[in-house]
């Protein structure tokens, strides 16, 4: 866990009752993002902004920041996922 740490951030949030968002940033962002086969497509979030998405998962890299998020939704009810990241 102690490894985990140091690579990456993780955070829940419950905007609705029946499901949780999990978001990665850091060091375990970018290896996620870089493990997703195919180059990035540029997104609507920013100029900068590139998305890859692996079923529900999805990762940006912002190249002018140098910043990596991931997220994935997970329904309460039934432990499905759903997309999860937003601008």
């Amino acid at each position: 866990m102690q490894l985990l740490r140091k690579r990456c951030q993780i955070h829940l949030r419950m905007k609705k009752k029946d499901r949780v968002l999990l978001f990665i940033k850091g060091r375990g962002a970018r290896d996620i993002y870089e493990g997703i086969p195919g180059p990035g497509k540029k997104d609507v979030c920013g100029d900068n902004v590139f998305r890859k998405t692996a079923g529900d998962l999805e990762c940006t890299k912002d190249v002018k920041l140098g910043e990596y998020v991931c997220g994935i939704g997970i329904l309460l009810q039934t432990g499905a996922t759903a997309p999860g990241l937003g601008c």
